[in-house]
């Protein structure tokens, strides 16, 4: 963050909450006056990856704050995409486990 710019806040966020609220945002402050400022999608929605279209993700949210502490930010490096490819509903069984996975984390019917 620039020098004279400090929030009364350390953590804000604006969570997803299905099915009518498919985008959410948060901040973190991480140290060095450094912050990690996350854009989220669900639900079909994607987060873009070039800086304007990040800006103007987070300033079509309801919380103001996450947007305006991106716009006094100055990028540390790229913006990376996260989450999870979609896969069809079918793709994934009860009685498979997920990859990587011990007996322990056997998925069981409830």
């Amino acid at each position: 963050m620039p020098p004279g710019y400090s929030p009364e806040w350390t953590i804000n966020v604006q969570v997803t909450r299905a099915p009518d609220q498919r985008r959410g945002d948060g901040v973190f402050a991480v140290e060095s006056r450094r912050w990690l400022i996350c854009a989220i999608g669900a639900g079909g929605e994607r987060t873009p990856t070039d800086e304007q279209g990040f800006l103007e993700f987070l300033r079509g949210l309801d919380n103001p704050m996450v947007a305006e502490c991106a716009e006094h930010a100055k990028p540390a490096g790229e913006l990376y995409p996260g989450g999870q490819p979609r896969q069809p509903p079918d793709a994934v069984s009860s009685d498979v486990p997920p990859a990587g996975a011990t007996d322990r984390h056997r998925r069981r019917p409830l």
